[in-house]
This record gives C-alpha cells, structure tokens and sequence, in this order.
C-alpha cells in the first residue's frame, strides 16, 4: 500500500477553515445514519490504457455493430459489472484493454461471431484516503479492495496517546457537497458501533484530546455543514 506523506498535519484551525468554506452550500442539523457514498469524478483521458478499474468507477462499454449491447455501467463495490448474455464480469484490477478483451472473448464462445469490444472509463473514482492530525503516521494511502475506519487507522499505524479517539472526523464529498461525520473509535472497537466504511476521496482528522471543545465549538457553529453520526 502506497503511502504518501505531508508536509504539514491537518490541524483543528485547517478544519474550521474548511467548515466555514462550505457556507452557502446548504446543508442541515445533525442526523442520525451513515455517510452516503462519495460522488464520482469525471476521469482523465490519462486514467484509460493502463488504469487500473475499481469499485464505483462508470464505465462505457459498446460491442461493434451491435448497438442495442452498448451501455453505460458502474462497477459494483465487489468489482463486478453484469453485463447482458454473459452475466457478472470481475472489472476491478483490470485494465480498460484486459477487460474489453476477456469480454470478448466470452461473448464470442457462444454469441457473436468475432466480437469487438471497447471499454472506455467514463467516471473513476479517486483510489485514495488522507489520514491526519494525532495519528502515528499520517499521509495519504492507497484504498484497496473495501476498508473501514479501523483498517484507516491502522494503516496510519494507529493513534497517538494524545489521540480524542471520540471526536473522529470524517469528511467526504456528496451530491457535490462538502460533509462530515463524527465517529467514536472506542465505541467502534468494542462492538457498540458500526464500524463505517471508508471510501477514496475521504478524509479522516484525528483530533487531539485537548481540542475536544473545540471540535464541539466548530461543528455547533456550523449549522450549514451536514454532519451525519456514525453512531446507531
């Protein structure tokens, strides 16, 4: 796993900033519930030849002179696409080229004659996450495969002494909108919480203990920041 580190920690200063950043975008009170998956972003051309396709990437997929085979899907957080006459597909790993050709190839063993398949990624998600602020190693990583907050963490390998592991905070963008959740690790690690998904894109700051009213201040100032509980 890719680690790459900053130069600077995210403090809790860094954090109001971008919560007062998000003013004018809406949003409401604290909710009960779970962070809803990120938003995609329009890929590159670079990310076609040898990118490599993950979970939640869109792909545009068309069979020459077969139109009514041509669609736009997204790949499924196991990696999978479902695609007609020859059912669930493994797209994650591969590249655009790997999968057009193992597609067909199975559609030309008993459907078509000599297919031709392209596959074009129209949407791909970041493959990263940022960990900062009172963690052993912070820095960005490289997700692979599915991860929760726990395993973010221990990428980062763990949170230092002077860790508030109550007041974690994770922000991510949906619907276009800069959000937030606050997660409490003890909780997490003990059962009574789940313990959440985290996706490329995401943020996690891991707030000191001496900035727990802090944290507290900031979010009870900032009723336009969605905040979503990670607690059932």
């Amino acid at each position: 796993m890719q680690r790459v580190f900053l130069r600077r920690p995210l403090t809790l200063a860094l954090v109001a900033a971008t919560l007062a950043g998000c003013a004018g975008g809406g949003g409401g009170q604290s909710t009960i519930g779970s962070l809803p998956p990120p938003d995609p972003t329009p890929a590159p051309v670079s990310v076609q030849g040898d990118y490599r396709i993950g979970p939640l990437d869109t792909l545009e997929i068309s069979v020459f002179q077969v139109e009514n085979l041509g669609r736009t899907m997204q790949v499924d957080s196991n990696g999978q696409i479902d695609f007609p006459l020859i059912g669930p597909v493994t797209a994650a790993g591969k590249t655009t080229r790997q999968l057009a050709a193992e597609m067909s190839a199975r559609l030309g063993r008993s459907y078509l004659q000599a297919p031709h398949v392209s596959v074009f990624v129209r949407q791909s998600v970041s493959r990263r996450f940022t960990v900062e602020g009172a963690v052993q190693r912070p820095g960005v990583f490289d997700i692979t495969g599915q991860m929760t907050l726990l395993q973010a963490i221990a990428t980062a390998q763990g949170v230092d002494p002077a860790a508030n592991i109550r007041q974690i905070v994770v922000f991510r963008t949906v619907e276009q909108r800069r959000m937030a959740a606050i997660a409490d690790l003890a909780d997490i690690r003990t059962g009574r919480a789940p313990d959440p998904e985290i996706y490329p894109g995401d943020v996690i700051v891991v707030p000191s203990s001496g900035s727990r009213r802090v944290v507290r201040a900031i979010i009870g100032a900032t009723p336009i920041f969605t905040l979503f509980g990670l607690r059932p």
